[in-house]
């Protein structure tokens, strides 16, 4: 199971903008100051509609204090209304534009946000003011501590773009700045563990635990190192170690799940996501591994179910498809198998295991040559993968029945049927054979084409022989749609998405809704009378209902 990388988001110490001069002790403040002194107050103390409401007071009395915007932006985000705090952000930097927190905490918000580019913008611009002070201050210790700060959060931004490399080079910069970062080695070691260097990123998650022994998110993301090993009663004992941290830790007990499932200590697996979601039952990752752990003791309907509220909760979390994926094409579901798989490489084309997964499946069900392409894209993707692939596909390849009448190409034919008449409403017959679809439960296919059409002839009599046609008689309901000399029910091979430039016969394919689930657009049956009997009977196996 490849490990959870941990969000470790950096929060730059609050910097309570205070004015000069005597503690203020009147109940009714006078000034800007005292209503800023009493907001602190109130903040400090957890009441933070309190604390903004004097921030209103102070900036109504003095609206060209930065600090007072700078402030009343962070109790807005303490209340999690985020939109308010950029509008006082951007108010703060309009008055002060080279106020560096202000831009580094604008950044933190929009990176919450998701919004990477504006952060990374925001980011940079404080590096920039930091810098150019420490050329006239190169002693001063706050200015250090917030430039290495602010290069962590953009190696935390840049990260969460897929840059590992940009992301490691800020965390350098910030280690060069501050050799005892914790945070840092923690981060980059996030970026190396995605990078795949296991050796960087166990040196630094190390180093973290080092310089803050009771660094709970450290002790996690080694752990995770020591499970990407295989090394699970060493990930155990680091999740261990988190958890005496931190009791309450959702990752800790996640991630424990992954090793006692890989250690198939499963009743003590299930405890341990189970207390996760208890703490968040938003942890969408926990759901995952606990759909993992479900299927591996075969308990394929609760693993869906768990893989589909991960989904649920992120609607693109390719693992999840992955996951489901799996387990409807081991529950005998191929659609859906399919339709998962699908889903999580249109998400991520470059997800290797996703590839490897339809390849499998795809090669289980008979079609090869749609099977092949994929294993080749996953091996390229990733040849660490080659090996294992490898042999899984060639224990299908030795276990597969093979299909009757598989052998060869579509067997050539000499009769020419009126498959389609002249006189034929094609809309009407789609129409009828929808209606008859629901109540017998099969899927229309129609085939465009025409009676002078000889590859038209040969793919029909291959849907009504053998294998294709025992499986077109059980799953679906035929309807010839006539293209004239390319000149007839256009609007058909436009509704139902059919380049006629690519040839026919071409076929699409409709549930009994009349939703189209599949248009051939790239002249796949064309050659029909080149078309391997295997690919068409692999072909009506992923469509039949």
């Amino acid at each position: 199971m490849a490990h959870l990388p941990k969000k470790n988001t950096y929060l730059l110490t609050f910097l309570f903008i205070v004015f000069s001069g005597t503690p203020v002790y009147a109940q009714v403040p006078q000034t800007a100051a005292e209503y800023n002194s009493r907001g602190l107050e109130r903040q400090s103390k957890g009441d933070v509609e309190g604390a903004i409401r004097d921030f209103d007071g102070a900036i109504s009395l003095n609206p060209n204090e930065p600090g007072l915007y700078y402030n009343r932006a962070l109790a807005h985000e303490a209340k999690g209304d985020i939109k308010a705090a950029i509008v006082d952000y951007d108010k703060a930097i309009a008055v002060d534009p080279i106020f560096a927190a202000a831009f580094n905490n604008r950044g933190k918000v929009q990176r919450e946000l998701g919004n990477m580019d504006a952060a990374i913008r925001d980011y940079t611009r404080a590096i920039e003011i930091d810098e150019q002070r420490l050329k006239t201050d190169p002693a001063a210790k706050d200015l250090t501590k917030d430039l290495a700060g602010a290069y962590l959060n953009r190696g935390i931004a840049r990260h969460a773009k897929g840059d590992m490399d940009g992301s490691i080079a800020d965390l350098n910069q910030a280690l060069k700045i501050n050799p005892t970062y914790a945070d840092a080695f923690n981060q980059r070691g996030i970026a190396w563990h995605d990078k795949g260097n296991l050796e960087a990123a166990m040196a630094d998650y190390t180093r973290a635990i080092d310089l803050e022994p009771k660094n709970a998110k450290a002790f996690i993301n080694r752990g995770n190192i020591w499970n990407d090993r295989n090394a699970f009663d060493n990930a155990i004992a680091d999740f261990n170690r988190a958890l005496v941290i931190d009791p309450q830790d959702p990752f800790a007990y996640a991630n424990r799940c992954v090793s006692l499932t890989k250690k198939k200590v499963f009743s003590d697996a299930l405890t341990d996501c189970n207390k996760a979601l208890a703490i968040d039952p938003g942890f969408a990752e926990a759901y995952v591994f606990r759909g993992d752990l479900r299927a591996d003791t075969s308990d394929l309907d609760g693993a869906i179910s768990d893989y589909s509220k991960a989904i649920e909760i992120k609607r693109r979390f390719v693992r999840a498809y992955l996951g489901r994926g799996l387990a409807r094409a081991d529950k005998g579901d191929r659609t859906g198998a399919l339709a998962d798989l699908d889903k999580a490489i249109e998400i991520d084309a470059s997800y290797a295991e996703a590839y490897a997964a339809r390849g499998l499946a795809l090669l289980n069900y008979g079609r090869d040559v749609e099977a092949e392409k994929d294993l080749k894209r996953c091996i390229e993707l990733d040849p660490s993968l080659k090996a294992a692939v490898e042999e899984v596909a060639n224990d299908i390849r030795r276990r597969r029945k093979p299909i009757t009448g598989e052998g060869g190409v579509l067997d050539p034919t000499t009769e020419k049927k009126d498959l389609y008449p002249a006189d034929a409403d094609a809309k009407k017959e789609i129409e009828d054979a929808l209606k008859q679809a629901v109540s017998v439960k099969k899927r229309v296919m129609l085939i465009f084409g025409g009676n002078w059409c000889y590859d038209c002839h040969v793919l029909d009599r291959a849907l009504h022989e053998g294998a294709a046609g025992k499986i077109v008689k059980e799953s679906f309901l035929i309807v010839h749609v006539d293209i004239g000399e390319g000149d007839k029910n256009l609007d058909l091979t436009k509704l139902y998405r059919i380049p006629l430039d690519k040839g026919v016969p071409a076929v699409a394919i409709l549930d009994g809704g009349g939703k189209l689930l599949y248009s051939s657009g790239e002249g796949e049956f064309e050659a029909a009378r080149k078309m391997m009997k295997k690919e068409l009977v692999g072909f009506l196996l992923r469509w039949e209902k």
